[in-house]
């Protein structure tokens, strides 16, 4: 049975960002989705709240005091972002930080365990600019390949009309026998 009379009780979700990035962020704040939409003041169906929580080391929030484990990841990135701003390039600050964190028992066995992981994380250089654009380069080739499938299916329809035999358009098409089919009804 899809639907029960009895209300099923679930727990409370709660929702979190726990932010580490560099800039200005505020230590604490709650983050609600209805100021993102577009007509503001309308009543809401819907409205989500989400904790932001900022985890940098100089911030000092009682959750890097409850957490040992985010407290030294917090230490970990701290440390990496020193060595580059100490000029060392991305690459070798990530390696240092590695090796003074292990030296110092700072996360030694997960940066022992990934050691190779953690050395080749490109994802702390990633900025929100990155971000959009590899997003908007996956839009283009979405784009690109719809266009590709519409052209083909321009193409289809051009030899259906032909009337060039079923056979011979799947020969030389990617479209599926159920799409040329289709196609072939729209040409009728």
């Amino acid at each position: 049975m899809l639907y029960q009379k009895k209300l099923l009780k679930v727990p409370t979700p709660e929702f979190y960002i726990l932010y580490n990035g560099e800039g200005n962020a505020p230590r604490k704040n709650i983050l609600k989705l209805s100021d993102a939409f577009i007509e503001a003041g309308k009543p809401l169906s819907l409205e989500l709240k989400v904790k932001f929580i900022n985890i940098n080391l100089e911030e000092t929030s009682e959750v890097l005091e409850r957490s040992k484990t985010l407290r030294e990841y917090s230490y970990f990135i701290d440390t990496y972002r020193k060595y580059c701003d100490e000029g060392y390039a991305e690459e070798l600050a990530m390696k240092k930080a590695h090796q003074h964190c292990v030296s110092i028992g700072v996360m030694k066995e997960f940066l022992k365990k990934y050691e190779a992981e953690v050395l080749n994380m490109d994802i702390l250089a990633w900025t929100y600019e990155e971000a959009v654009a590899a997003t908007q380069e996956d839009g283009r080739e979405e784009g690109r390949e719809e266009g590709r499938r519409e052209k083909e299916r321009s193409m289809t329809k051009s030899l259906l009309n032909l009337r060039i035999s079923l056979d011979a358009i799947l020969q030389s098409t990617t479209l599926s026998r159920d799409e040329v089919v289709a196609l072939g009804q729209d040409v009728s």
